[in-house]
């Protein structure tokens, strides 16, 4: 899925000492709406990026779907809603799919996002 695109970006003289690839990453329903995911890419970042130039692939794809034609629309609408909330931080799509999000970075700033309360 994403191996073409790192062999792409090399090709391109892109270059990179580290590469994350987070294949998946889950926050319990208890726990959503506090922008722990957030959070928590923020923190691999920042542990990951700290040698020099590196790139973070993620896949941003919902987690409570199974792949069946009668919620094919909503699994196209919660992906979006994931590609929208991690877009924030700078991943951009690999190849055109929102699926596959991809950040360089030398990762310095302060994290702009804080745990919020539970919503209720």
């Amino acid at each position: 899925m994403y191996s073409n695109f790192i062999d792409d970006y090399l090709n391109q003289g892109g270059m990179f000492n580290q590469i994350l690839i987070v294949n998946r990453l889950k926050i319990e329903k208890e726990y959503r709406g506090r922008n722990l995911g957030l959070l928590l890419i923020e923190a691999f970042l920042r542990q990951f990026s700290s040698g020099g130039e590196s790139i973070c692939l993620l896949i941003a794809s919902p987690l409570d779907f199974s792949c069946n034609e009668a919620n094919k629309k909503e699994f196209i609408q919660a992906r979006k809603k994931l590609y929208s909330y991690y877009s924030c931080l700078g991943f951009k799509p690999v190849q055109g799919d929102i699926q596959v999000l991809a950040l360089e970075t030398k990762w310095k700033r302060k994290s702009t996002f804080k745990p919020q309360a539970r919503r209720r």
